[in-house]
């Protein structure tokens, strides 16, 4: 986590005093569609580490993590997502019947649904 942390700092210029949370989200069963997401949130050698289990939708769970984290008059977080080797069409098709796939592009629509005005929303990169 502690080098993943530095490439990130470095790739994006970030100061060393920039907050950095990290969120890992594993899919439960989608066809149990009254999961209870499982929530634990953990500092991993200074690192502040949030893993969410049992999500019937990853996308749904970062888009909502992401709506929490952008406060009223306050500047809005930035997202950033690793870049996929997968296809466009796969992570498509994939994201209908498993809830997984093309991740990044839906939570940008869905927090773009959630909040219309641009300037208040997360910025999202991916890359």
């Amino acid at each position: 986590m502690a080098e993943k942390h530095l490439a990130i700092q470095r790739e994006f210029r970030l100061s060393a005093s920039t907050p950095v949370l990290f969120v890992e989200a594993t899919l439960g069963d989608p066809s149990e569609f009254y999961q209870q997401p499982r929530i634990e949130i953990h500092d991993e050698h200074g690192l502040e580490v949030v893993r969410v289990s049992k999500c019937a939708s990853i996308s749904h769970v970062l888009a909502s993590l992401c709506l929490a984290l952008c406060r009223p008059g306050g500047r809005p977080p930035e997202v950033i997502f690793g870049w996929s080797n997968e296809r466009p069409l796969a992570a498509n098709l994939n994201f209908l019947p498993l809830g997984e796939g093309n991740i990044p592009w839906m939570v940008k629509e869905l927090v773009r649904r959630a909040i219309p005005d641009v300037r208040s929303q997360p910025r999202i990169l991916i890359g």
